[in-house]
């Protein structure tokens, strides 16, 4: 049976000098088989710590549903925040909702499964050479305003069973299938590149984060690379 392993997992923050928070989550669960990236919308209220509750729902997934999940999801996200210690101006962000990307894959048997809502992208390297780019096939898609998960139930309407089973794929993987979960940055360097072995190669070839925090520092220089936190995961199928 196979598994995959993680190669690599990290994340560059929009301005790592200035110490700003960096609003991507990554989780992985090598044992489940479970993995995830999102990315918290800045102008939302804690992105963040909304990111980082729904990569943890995806990470635990225990089959309720997934409206269930978000409204769950979203209560808790409410006591955490605790509205009547805010300020106002903290009120009023708060009350115009928070919002995140989801790109969760999971291994059952030699299957890739994924769920993908935002602009993340996933994108799948086969040894026969064959690319499979999800859920966005060229650089262009990432122009249009990506569907969100909010804190906001009405703006989860969206979100049904079936809707979900529309952003949701799976593929077969074999012995040396790779995996890479990106954020919207990185996903739009690899496909105005159309996904290029060469690109591929780049984005395989890292070992530590500063192997990555070089590439996004010197791809924002030479305007290649858009002003945003940047994470990765890169999976190998053993």
């Amino acid at each position: 049976m196979l598994k995959l392993r993680i190669e690599f997992a990290g994340s560059v923050a929009k301005d790592p000098a200035a110490g700003v928070a960096n609003e991507d989550v990554y989780l992985v669960d090598e044992t489940r088989q479970r993995f995830c990236v999102a990315d918290g919308a800045g102008e939302s209220y804690s992105p963040a710590l909304w990111a980082k509750m729904l990569s943890e729902r995806w990470i635990n997934y225990d089959g309720e549903r997934a409206s269930e999940q978000l409204t769950e999801s979203v209560a808790e996200f409410t006591r955490q925040c605790n509205p009547e210690s805010l300020s106002w101006s903290q009120i009023a962000s708060f009350n115009r909702g928070t919002f995140t990307t989801l790109l969760g894959v999971r291994l059952r048997g030699d299957f890739l499964h994924s769920v993908a809502i935002g602009d993340s992208l996933l994108a799948i390297s086969q040894p026969c050479g064959e690319v499979k780019v999800f859920p966005y096939d060229d650089a262009e898609s990432f122009d249009a305003c990506p569907e969100l998960l909010s804190t906001m139930p009405d703006a989860n309407r969206i979100f049904t069973r079936k809707s979900i089973g529309r952003r949701s794929r799976r593929w077969k993987l074999v012995r040396g299938s790779r995996v890479i979960l990106m954020t919207d940055a990185i996903g739009r360097w690899l496909l105005e590149r159309r996904a290029n072995s060469e690109a591929r190669d780049t984005l395989q070839g890292f070992r530590k984060e500063s192997e990555l925090t070089e590439f996004v520092l010197q791809g924002r220089s030479k305007g290649e690379l858009r002003t945003d936190d940047c994470t990765l995961i890169h999976l190998i199928a053993d």
